[in-house]
């Protein structure tokens, strides 16, 4: 998992591996999920929604919210 300047990258696989990136400019919406469990334990899934069809999850992530309002203004600096 990488959040960058530019881009939100996730790769995921040992053998056989999956990538996904948005630009932050194509970053339509973020969202936080945090089930019960993960309200106890600190954790949450922080999901990125590009124009079109992109997607990209980050699973089982600590200070989501905090790495949602960085995200957020690295977004509002463009």
């Amino acid at each position: 998992m990488v959040i960058t300047n530019r881009r939100v990258i996730y790769k995921e696989g040992l053998f056989a591996v999956t990538t996904a990136e948005i630009l932050n400019a194509k970053i339509e919406s973020v969202a936080i999920e945090q089930s019960v469990m993960g309200h106890i334990l600190g954790y949450a899934n922080i999901h990125f929604s590009g124009t079109g069809t992109a997607h990209v999850t980050y699973r089982y992530v600590k200070q989501a919210a905090r790495i949602k309002s960085e995200l957020e203004y690295i977004i509002s600096q463009r």
